[in-house]
């Protein structure tokens, strides 16, 4: 599926949320684990569009407190019957309730998947530093690291797009991003050939551990050698 670059150097693609599929842009982050998405009424600094509204899904549920889904840890802030998710970044952070639907991108047909709707969001642009949500075209954020890195769900049960097609549709678990200046194309389930020379990429293996950093970082970390 296609990426656009966000002013701030945020690389987001379309993905369609519900049913019928609402059309909403998410960016991606391979620094992050969880999926999050911007629903109607999100507490934020800026305004989004287009934006998530779960009324308008016929295929969406929330996930009641407590539930015995691993990613439900505790209860959401903004109702105690739901479970909920707080999530800090580097800059600014979310706070939401988990919620599952249907979700998909590109051309692949779409799959159930559980993520945070958001509730309250922080972090705004300041001067030419991009925020988790600084873009008002972009609604949420897709994360794509190691399961290890997530925090918020404290073991390897990240519930991502990527894992879900993987599961749902033998989708081999696997996703590539083809940057340029400006835009680039997000793959799920492998490369996409038509963008690259196979006679001339060089795989390289990741490395599992950072520095005397003894268990694993979650990040895409590979050695250089000057």
């Amino acid at each position: 599926t296609p990426l656009f670059r966000t002013q701030y150097g945020q690389y987001a693609a379309e993905f369609g949320i519900g049913s019928p599929p609402q059309k909403v842009n998410l960016f991606l982050d391979t620094g992050s684990g969880p999926m999050a998405v911007s629903a109607v009424g999100v507490k934020s600094v800026i305004a989004h569009s287009p934006i998530f509204d779960p009324a308008l899904s016929s295929s969406g549920s929330t996930v009641p407190y407590p539930s015995s889904t691993p990613a439900c840890q505790n209860p959401a802030k903004s109702n105690a019957n739901l479970c909920g998710t707080v999530v800090s970044y580097g800059t600014g952070g979310l706070e939401g309730y988990l919620y599952t639907d249907q979700v998909s991108v590109g051309s692949l047909p779409s799959v159930t998947t559980t993520f945070t709707l958001m509730t309250m969001e922080s972090g705004a642009a300041s001067g030419t530093v991009a925020q988790p949500f600084s873009s008002p075209n972009v609604a949420g954020i897709v994360g794509l690291a190691f399961p290890s890195l997530s925090g918020l769900y404290g073991n390897t049960e990240v519930l991502d797009v990527v894992s879900e097609y993987s599961k749902q549709l033998s989708v081999p678990n696997q996703f590539a991003l083809c940057l340029s200046d400006m835009a680039g194309v997000f793959s799920v389930g492998h490369p996409d050939r038509a963008l690259y020379d196979a006679t001339t990429l060089r795989w390289s293996t990741l490395a599992n551990k950072l520095g005397t950093i003894t268990q694993p970082t979650g990040y895409y970390t590979v050695n250089m050698v000057s």
